[in-house]
């Protein structure tokens, strides 16, 4: 029995504060009421010589004063009962005659300052508590139009990045950020690798599969999630995050408008089964099938990772959607019933690739397609601001130069390392070059025995594989490097974690510096180098000016992650840019489209881009490879004159010549 009632006063203790508020009080009067009554039973107190009792005497007055003693322990001297200075006459006498009084109600002071004491330990605690609580990031988040992002990956930090750049003319943009981790380690993670300026920060800590954390995020109310899965079992993770985000909304996929969802996933079968359930509603890509299509372009072509990167990131030129609607007083009207490269032509500080029309993107249509009502201008511009008109466009006729170009001319690309893409890449590169292209990889042992045996009958364009287990500048040299008119340096592998990441870039920037210094020895910095790494901070490092195209795995995919949930429709954009059916970048000759060494403006290359059904995005400057923009220059003012050279050189989006 002993046992028992100790076991259930300890369990008291265990309920919360509030609990601990109500025994509190409970054990404060208990001694109270028993002083009180010690001193009412003894009639230690003359009623008449009583101050506190005016001639009256009852228990409830006894009981007042001692709870005032409790309370304050400067009664007696208020009072006057311990010197005798009150005015009352029999405020000496109550001295000399209520030892007892006094006695009990110094009992009753000394048990209020344990009350009190006790009070004050409680309060410290419940704010210790909730203060623990608030770093825990256990609380409910009660935001509107704000940004959510579920999970926790090396990405995040590009993303936050991103997202701070393209609201940056919004005031205090709220980003809500819950993975499995502390928030402490977060903030700190966050604070320590991205600049954070105009936006406000909120961390949580919890389960990204459990509905009942989820439901602390105001994820109805949100304008965008984006969903960065693990390590382990990464598509199972988006399918469950998903289906509780649809629980979290109206259901059955109905988002409000203006609400986006994206997720990056392993697997085309997940991704499809994705898009099914959510009746297409989730922006879904492949991460692989991304970095692949972008590496397999670039290595076709020097400069054109930095092109990438331009349209990718919030920095400089964008990708936007400029409706056309007959209903407002617009002075854009005019395009309607306007043939497409008239309204290109029109455009002078934005380059226009498409048009969205019935929910679907046709990029690089045909010169001849008339702009309708309702349609959308896709455009490359430098910002969000409303596209400058120019009314009479002036072309330098006599420069055109239009000359039949030489098809692709054949390639030798060397591949170093293999990954889990890179099977992708070999694939598109096989769509991209010619029949008489040729590709070496190297790879170690252990990774050519897990190789499928039959790949090079499936992709004509593999050479040979060449097996190194070390990449020394004495192999390179004895390999002959100036035979290939690109190398491409992959990365060990492309999972998206801090410490096996920077294991992986720490073997690629090695790898890198011994080839710049053999290509350096054969005369030969001009073989353009593409090299993936992981970490955006390592890119600083591995970059010169022989050497730019660096594809930064978790930036780029960060980046694309974040124009997905500013726009979704984008994708369709980037799908068409990076497939190789459809139209993408090139890099062409000057000297196929104008005469040299004449001064020009931007409008008569873009006119000579029309005439062979290409669109004119932009230029390179060959003296300027050394610059910070390596010289290329996206989406320049049409007006704007430019005297051109031998070397330099035309950006266009045109049709793969080896499909068309």
């Amino acid at each position: 029995m002993k046992n028992r009632i100790i076991y259930l006063f300890r369990k008291q203790f265990t309920k919360g504060s509030k609990r601990l508020y109500f025994w509190l009080t409970i054990f404060s009067l208990i001694p109270i009421l028993f002083i009180s009554l010690i001193i009412y039973i003894s009639g230690v107190i003359d009623p008449s010589l009583n101050p506190l009792a005016g001639g009256n005497y009852d228990f409830m007055l006894v009981f007042f004063s001692q709870l005032l003693a409790a309370l304050d322990p400067g009664f007696f001297l208020e009072y006057g009962i311990v010197d005798g200075t009150a005015d009352s006459p029999g405020a000496s006498t109550a001295w000399d005659g209520g030892i007892l009084f006094l006695v009990c109600s110094l009992l009753a002071t000394f048990s209020g300052l344990m009350v009190v004491a006790t009070l004050i330990g409680i309060v410290s605690s419940s704010m210790e508590n909730v203060m623990l609580s608030l770093r825990k990031g256990k609380t409910i988040v009660v935001e509107k139009n704000h940004i959510v992002i579920l999970g926790w990956n090396d990405q995040i930090f590009s993303i936050i990045s991103e997202l701070q750049l393209a609201n940056e003319n919004i005031k205090q943009t709220c980003i809500v950020v819950m993975a499995d981790d502390d928030t402490e380690m977060m903030q700190d993670e966050v604070s320590n690798r991205v600049s954070l300026n105009n936006l406000d920060m909120v961390y949580r800590s919890g389960n990204v599969l459990d509905i009942d954390d989820l439901k602390k995020l105001s994820i109805k109310d949100a304008r965008s999630i984006i969903i960065l899965t693990g390590l382990k079992d990464r598509d199972s993770q988006a399918l469950k995050i998903s289906l509780a985000i649809d629980k979290l909304t109206p259901g059955d996929w109905e988002f409000k408008p203006n609400f986006s969802v994206v997720v990056a996933m392993e697997k085309e079968e997940n991704i499809q089964l994705l898009n099914d359930i959510s009746k297409n509603t989730i922006t879904t890509f492949n991460t692989h099938l991304l970095q692949s299509r972008i590496i397999a372009q670039c290595s076709r072509q020097a400069g054109l990772s930095v092109i990438y990167n331009d349209l990718l990131d919030f920095e400089g030129e964008e990708i936007y959607f400029f409706k056309i609607d007959a209903k407002k007083r617009s002075k854009y009207n005019i395009f309607i019933n306007k043939q497409f490269q008239d309204v290109s032509l029109a455009l002078n500080n934005a380059t226009l690739i498409g048009i969205a029309t019935d929910n679907k993107c046709i990029i690089q249509p045909n010169n001849d397609y008339l702009i309708q009502d309702g349609d959308e201008l896709i455009l490359i511009q430098n910002d969000d601001d409303n596209p400058e008109l120019t009314k009479d466009v002036f072309f330098y006729e006599d420069s055109l130069n239009i000359s039949k170009k030489q098809s692709e001319l054949n390639m030798n690309i060397l591949i170093i390392n293999w990954h889990e893409d890179t099977p992708l890449i070999l694939r598109d590169l096989n769509a991209y070059l010619s029949s008489g292209s040729n590709i070496d990889i190297i790879l170690s042992d252990s990774t050519l025995s897990e190789v499928d045996s039959d790949i090079k009958d499936k992709l004509n364009v593999i050479r040979d594989f060449i097996s190194a287990n070390d990449l020394s500048q004495e192999f390179f040299r004895k390999l002959n490097l100036a035979q290939y008119d690109s190398i491409v340096l992959l990365s060990d592998n492309i999972i998206p974690d801090i410490n096996i990441s920077n294991i992986s870039d720490a073997k690629s920037m090695i790898t890198l510096l011994q080839i710049r210094l053999v290509l350096k020895e054969l005369g030969r910095s001009d073989i353009p180098v593409v090299s993936q790494i992981q970490n955006p901070q390592n890119r600083d490092l591995m970059e010169n000016e022989e050497s730019y195209d660096i594809i930064v795995s978790n930036k780029l995919i960060g980046n694309y992650t974040c124009q997905l949930a500013e726009n979704p429709r984008l994708k369709q954009v980037f799908d068409e840019i990076l497939l190789p059916e459809g139209s993408e970048l090139y890099m062409r000759d000057i000297e196929d489209y104008v005469k040299t060494k004449n001064k020009i403006n931007f409008y008569t290359v873009v006119k000579a881009g029309a005439k062979q059904n290409e669109l004119v995005l932009g230029y390179k400057i060959r003296s300027e490879d050394k610059a910070q923009n390596h010289g290329i220059y996206l989406n320049p003012k049409k007006s704007e004159e430019i005297e051109f050279f031998e070397g330099d050189q035309v950006i266009i989006l045109a049709e793969n010549e080896k499909n068309s």
